[in-house]
C-alpha cells in the first residue's frame, strides 16, 4: 500500500526558495565572470584609465564584497526559510530587516563610483537587484501570513 504525503507550501515559502536561488545565481555569476570574462577587471581598467593609480586592490575588494554579500544573503534566506517553515513569529520582522540590508547593499553596488564613474558593471548591479525584488515580495507575503 502506497501513501502519498501531500505538503502544502505557502506562497511565502515558495518565494523564499526563489530568493535563495536568486542569491546563489548572483554569487555564481560573479565567480563565473571572474573565471572567464573578467568584466569587473575591464570596468575598473576603464574607470581608472588616465589616472596613475594602482587599482588592482579595488578589484579584489569588489569581488570579495560581492561574494560576501552573496554568502550572507544565502544565510539570511536559509534562516528565514527555516523560520517560515516552522511558523515562527520572528520570521516577518527578520525578513524585513534582511530586505533592508539587501536593499542597502544593492544600492551601494549601484552608486559606488570613483572619478564620476560607477565601479560595478551594469549587469552585475541589475543581477544583484533580483534577490532584493524577490525579498520585497517575500516580506509582504510573510507579513500577510502572520495575521
Amino acid at each position: 500500500m502506497s501513501t502519498t504525503i501531500e505538503t502544502r507550501r505557502s506562497a511565502a515559502t515558495t518565494t523564499l526558495w526563489a530568493g535563495l536561488g536568486a542569491s546563489l545565481v548572483s554569487a555564481a555569476a560573479v565567480l563565473v565572470d571572474q573565471a572567464t570574462v573578467g568584466s569587473i577587471h575591464a570596468r575598473l581598467a576603464e574607470v581608472y584609465a588616465g589616472y596613475d593609480v594602482p587599482w588592482q586592490d579595488s578589484e579584489s575588494f569588489l569581488v570579495t564584497w560581492l561574494l560576501a554579500v552573496g554568502l550572507l544573503g544565502t544565510v539570511g534566506w536559509l534562516a528565514t526559510l527555516r523560520g517560515a517553515t516552522r511558523g515562527r513569529r520572528w520570521t516577518a520582522p527578520t525578513a524585513t530587516v534582511l530586505f533592508l540590508l539587501g536593499l542597502g547593499a544593492a544600492g551601494f553596488d549601484m552608486v559606488a563610483a570613483e572619478y564620476g564613474r560607477t565601479l560595478f558593471p551594469t549587469w552585475i548591479t541589475a543581477l544583484g537587484l533580483l534577490p532584493v525584488v524577490v525579498g520585497a515580495v517575500a516580506t509582504v507575503l510573510l507579513w500577510r501570513e502572520r495575521r
